[in-house]
C-alpha cells in the first residue's frame, strides 16, 4: 500500500471528511440515546439541551467547513497555497476571537471561517460558469449550491444559538400581565 506524501491531497481531505462526519454521527447519537437509556434503566427524566450538542459538535462543524474550503481549492491550487489560505482563515478567526467584534465567542470564531468558505464556494461557482456550458454547467453548479446551503445551515445554527435570548417570569392568575 502506497502512502500519499501530500498532506493536503484529495485522499487525505476525503479521509478527514469521513472522520468528521463519523464523529458527528457518534456524538449526536450519544446525545439522543442517553436520555432514553437513563429513563429506561433508572427511571429519571433527562434532557440534553442545545448547549450540550453545540459544544460537542461545533468543533467538527468548523473542521468540516475548513475541509470544504480546502477540497474546493485543492484541485486548482498547490498544496502550499491551499494551506496558506486555510491557515490565514484560522488566524483571522483567532483574531476575531481575541477582539470579539460580535460579543459572542462562538460567532466570533465561526464568522471568518464561514465567510472564507462562502467566498471559496462562490469563487468556484464563478469559475465553473466561465468554463462550462449546457448540461455540464448544471451538473457543475449543483453541488456548489448544496455547499452554500450547508454553510448557511451551519452558520445559522451557531449564530442563532449564540444570539438567543431566554427569559422566564412567574405570573399569578389574579394579576394582569
Amino acid at each position: 500500500m502506497e502512502l500519499d506524501s501530500d498532506l493536503i491531497s484529495k485522499n487525505n481531505l476525503v479521509s478527514a471528511t469521513v472522520f468528521s462526519f463519523t464523529a458527528l454521527v457518534i456524538l449526536i447519537t450519544i446525545g439522543m440515546l442517553t436520555p432514553l437509556i437513563v429513563r429506561f434503566t433508572i427511571g429519571v427524566e433527562l434532557s440534553m439541551d442545545a448547549e450540550y450538542f453545540n459544544l460537542r459538535t461545533g468543533p467538527f462543524a468548523i473542521l468540516l467547513t475548513l475541509i470544504l474550503s480546502a477540497c474546493l481549492l485543492a484541485g486548482k491550487y498547490s498544496q502550499k497555497q491551499v494551506g496558506l489560505f486555510v491557515g490565514g482563515v484560522i488566524l483571522v478567526s483567532l483574531l476575531f476571537l481575541f477582539i470579539s467584534p460580535t460579543g459572542d465567542w462562538k460567532t466570533d470564531l465561526i464568522l471568518p471561517i464561514f465567510m472564507g468558505s462562502l467566498l471559496v464556494v462562490l469563487y468556484r461557482l464563478v469559475t465553473i460558469t466561465k468554463e462550462r456550458q449546457g448540461n455540464a454547467l448544471v451538473r457543475g453548479i449543483g453541488a456548489h449550491i448544496i455547499h452554500i446551503g450547508i454553510l448557511l445551515i451551519i452558520f445559522g445554527v451557531i449564530a442563532s444559538s449564540a444570539m438567543k435570548v431566554e427569559d422566564s417570569a412567574i405570573h399569578s392568575e389574579n394579576t394582569p400581565v
